[in-house]
C-alpha cells in the first residue's frame, strides 16, 4: 500500500517575493495535482546476496536542546555518535518567534546581539584553537545608522555556517547573506516577519568538506560557549519597546542539529550509530 500525504499550501510552496502585497499564499489557495505518475529505480540480486545484507547506512540528524540563560553561558552536549559529520546551532528566543506562515517566512535569525563564540571538546579548543569573533556587532553599529542596514561583521561565522549547511563553499545559492541578516534585525525591530527568509546559524563541519571523513566522539563532552546581548541592555537591538519585539530580555533556545552516519538493521529493523 502506499500512501500519500499533502501539505496545506500555506506551507509547501515557496513565495517567491514575501514582501509583495496580494499575490501571497494563502489558506485559500488551492491546487490540483493531475497525470501523477509513479517512478522508481529497482535493483535485482540473486538469493545469496540479498541474505549478505545485514542493513543499509544513511545519515541521520538528531536535535539536542538547551537554553542560553545569560549573555555569556556555556552549553555542553554528548552526541555519543562513532562517525559525527557537522554540528549546527540554531537559536530561538522562548517567548517570541519570527515565523510567519502566510507569506511562507521561517527565519532562522542568530541569537540576538552575538559577539563571539568558542568550540571545545572535553574542555579543549576543538576544531578551532580561537573564538570566532564577531566585529562589529550589530550593539556597536552607530546609533544613527539605518535599521535596514545594520550588519555585523560575521564573515568567519557565516563561512563555517555555510560549509556546514551546504557541505562546500562558495554555495550555489544561499539565504546565508549581509542582506538577509540586515532585513532580519528590522522584521524584529519592527515587529513583524514578512520581508525576509532568513537563515543565520553556529555551523561546523566535522567532514572539512573531505568525502568519506568522519570524526568518532562516542563519549566526548562537546561545548559552545556564546557571548551575546542575552538579558542585557545593549541597543540596536529588539527590547520590547516601541512596535519591536522583546527578544534582548529573555532567554533562548538552543537546537543543537548533529548530523551523523547510522545503521537501519534488517533483523529488527532498529537503527544504530
Amino acid at each position: 500500500m502506499l500512501k500519500i500525504y499533502l501539505e496545506e499550501p500555506v506551507a509547501a510552496f515557496f513565495n517567491i517575493d514575501p514582501e509583495s502585497t496580494g499575490t501571497n499564499i494563502g489558506n485559500n489557495f488551492t491546487f490540483t495535482l493531475r497525470n501523477v505518475k509513479l517512478f522508481g529505480r529497482y535493483t535485482y540480486v540473486n538469493s545469496e546476496m540479498t541474505s549478505g545484507l545485514s542493513g543499509v547506512s544513511f545519515r541521520k540528524t538528531s536535535n539536542l536542546i538547551s537554553v542560553v540563560q545569560s549573555s555569556n553561558d556555556t552549553l555542553t552536549n554528548m552526541p555519543q555518535v562513532m562517525s559525527l559529520h557537522k554540528m549546527v546551532y540554531v537559536y530561538q528566543p522562548n517567548k517570541e518567534t519570527s515565523n510567519n506562515k502566510d507569506v511562507n517566512n521561517t527565519a532562522t535569525n542568530m541569537l540576538v546581539g552575538l559577539k563571539k563564540y568558542l568550540l571545545s571538546n572535553n574542555g579543549t579548543r576543538m576544531p578551532l584553537d580561537y573564538s570566532v569573533d564577531i566585529n562589529p556587532t550589530i550593539p556597536e553599529l552607530p546609533a544613527s545608522s539605518g535599521e535596514g542596514s545594520r550588519v555585523a561583521g560575521n564573515a568567519e561565522q557565516t563561512y563555517l555556517a555555510i560549509s556546514a549547511l551546504n557541505d562546500q563553499f562558495p554555495p550555489t545559492h544561499s539565504l546565508v547573506n549581509a542582506k538577509n541578516q540586515a532585513r532580519a534585525l528590522q522584521d524584529q525591530l519592527e515587529n513583524v516577519n514578512e520581508s525576509c527568509l532568513n537563515v543565520d546559524v553556529i555551523g561546523m563541519n566535522y567532514s572539512f568538506n573531505f568525502e568519506g571523513y568522519t570524526v568518532a566522539v562516542p563519549n566526548d563532552l562537546m561545548s559552545i560557549n556564546v557571548e551575546s546581548s542575552v538579558k542585557t541592555s545593549d541597543g540596536n537591538l529588539p527590547d520590547g519597546t516601541g512596535d519591536s519585539r522583546n527578544i534582548r530580555d529573555q532567554a533562548a533556545t538552543q537546537n543543537l542539529f548533529i548530523e551523523y552516519d547510522a545503521q537501519l538493521n534488517y533483523a529488527n529493523m532498529v537503527g544504530s550509530n
